[in-house]
Formats: structure tokens, sequence, C-alpha cells
């Protein structure tokens, strides 16, 4: 009897354990994903700052050339 209850505690622990495994692996691909998404947005921000200060000054010298 002892064995058997024994056994079943020490499966729900290796199921918990697997479970723990998995969920921390879960959080680091997340994250990594995060990161990754985070670059992405950060340099989407900066081709469009330098698209933006291009066309700015385009326009300023355009604006010259009429006047």
């Amino acid at each position: 009897m002892m064995d058997a209850r024994r056994a079943a505690i020490d499966d729900t622990y290796a199921q918990a354990q697997t479970a723990l495994d998995e969920a921390e692996e879960n959080r680091r691909n997340y994250e990594e994903a995060m990161a990754a998404a985070k670059m992405t947005g950060d340099q989407i921000i900066a081709d469009a700052n330098r698209t933006a200060e291009f066309r700015s000054s385009e326009i300023v010298a355009e604006a010259r050339e009429r006047a």
C-alpha cells in the first residue's frame, strides 16, 4: 500500500516537474519572440525616421527652389 502511494506521489511530482520545465521553455521562447519583435519595431521606426528626414529635406529644397 505504501509503495503504491509513494509511486503515485513520485509520478505526480514528475508530472509537475515536466509541466514546470515546459512552462520555463515557453517563457524563454516568448521572451525571445518579444525581443525579436522589439528589434523589428525599432528598425521600422528608425527606417521611418530616416525616410521622413529625407522627405523633409526634399520638401524644403523644393520650396527653396520655388521661392
